[in-house]
């Protein structure tokens, strides 16, 4: 195995998780799951697709049509002018989303400045390519939210992006719209990416426009927020 896979912490998230398997009836706080079961509608839809015979290989970035309506639904919900649904990938989840997109911008020994605290996969999937998380602080005292003056400081000649999750996971933090223009002022000024996960966007309705106006400027991805309404 590469040496440098011991550089990858191991998430306290699966260790949790393990635990509660010893547990009966738990009540889950360890991962973003649903408290209920896959709806009749999508059964029946899974159980048509295998009759069909709809398991064999797909394109690589997804199917088609669903590309298309998740191009349509950028443009007409997050007004994201997508100009072709080549522009999307479809992941295996947020993790995968993060891993890849790590995996296609950094080269070893480029920064990433990251929220503190932030979800373990975060540092992860960085390390994971070879990159260097670079924490900067989200202060209880702002709401949780960045003071962007630190923000500015933590770049550095390896910076390669600035990685933004808001609603925050695990602090419930969200940034103002000021924050995004900001942030993304600020990239723009000093040549670097924005990775914004936004996997709990829907669920913060008022700050739904402010949350999501960074993906115009970055490599982005909705996990839950689409999966679970």
């Amino acid at each position: 195995m590469g040496k440098f896979l011991d550089t990858v912490p191991f998430s306290g998230i699966i260790r949790i998780r393990d635990m509660m398997y010893s547990v009966k009836d738990p009540f889950r706080l360890d991962q973003g799951d649903v408290s209920f079961d896959a709806p009749d509608t999508v059964k029946e839809a899974m159980r048509r697709a295998i009759d069909e015979n709809r398991s064999h290989y797909l394109q690589t970035t997804g199917l088609p049509r669903l590309l298309e309506l998740l191009a349509e639904k950028l443009r007409t919900k997050n007004r994201i002018p997508v100009a072709s649904p080549d522009h999307i990938m479809v992941t295996t989840g947020g993790i995968h989303g993060g891993f890849i997109t790590c995996q296609a911008l950094l080269e070893p020994g480029d920064e990433v400045i990251i929220p503190d605290p932030e979800w373990p996969p975060c540092a992860g999937n960085i390390r994971a390519a070879h990159g260097v998380p670079v924490p900067c602080a989200l202060h209880e005292s702002l709401g949780w939210r960045y003071d962007l003056d630190e923000l500015e400081s933590k770049i550095g000649s390896r910076t390669r992006a600035i990685y933004v999750n808001s609603p925050n996971n695990p602090t419930g933090g969200v940034l103002t719209r000021a924050d995004v223009e900001a942030i993304v002022a600020l990239a723009e000024r000093r040549g670097l990416w924005i990775i914004s996960d936004e996997a709990f966007t829907k669920y913060h309705l008022t700050f739904w426009l402010e949350t999501v106006a960074v993906e115009s400027f970055g490599i982005s991805w909705l996990t839950k927020a689409e999966v679970f309404s």
